[in-house]
């Protein structure tokens, strides 16, 4: 358990590394890297999920690193197992949680400016995942509740003015 949080928090320092020191003037390339970086990271503390059936397990942690100016994170979250990484580079980013779940898996990822990202899930589900990459400008996702088709799934927003709202109506 110990050593996928470590693979997992060395992915994301790499991950943040790179946009510092690529800035906010990266390739297609780079871009590229950063999302197969980010793809990579979820799958190894996908295999974190499996550890909910330990109750043993009482870890909470929202990692937030941002880059920019007026970037904000709300995060209110109930659970006993939290794996959070939210990474801002730009201004005006926002993002807002309101989970209850039994565990909690979320990379959230913003590049650029006027983006946001609204999850909220209070039904008390066993484990919420999420998986966001918001690339360009003015790009909203409202994510609402969680379920088996939205456990492994990742949304990728680029461009700009876009807005995507997932809806899970069905509990696991």
């Amino acid at each position: 358990m110990q050593n996928i949080n470590l693979h997992r928090i060395a992915a994301f320092v790499f991950i943040i590394s790179s946009l510092a020191m690529t800035g906010q003037t990266s390739s297609t390339n780079d871009i590229e890297t950063l999302i197969k970086q980010t793809s990579a990271m979820t799958a190894a503390s996908n295999s974190q999920n499996n550890s909910l059936n330990n109750t043993n397990v009482a870890r909470n942690a929202v990692r937030v690193s941002q880059l920019g100016v007026n970037n904000q994170v709300v995060s209110n979250t109930f659970s006993q197992l939290n794996a959070t990484n939210i990474a801002q580079i730009g201004y005006n980013n926002e993002v807002f949680q309101h989970i209850a779940a039994q565990g909690i898996q979320e990379n959230i990822l913003q590049l650029g400016y006027n983006n946001s990202v609204i999850d909220i899930n209070a039904g008390g589900s066993r484990a919420h995942t999420a998986n966001v990459i918001q690339q360009g400008t003015n790009q909203n996702l409202l994510w609402l509740g969680e379920n088996s088709i939205s456990k492994n799934m990742i949304v990728r927003m680029k461009g700009r003015k876009q807005t995507v709202v997932v809806r899970n109506s069905k509990r696991q």
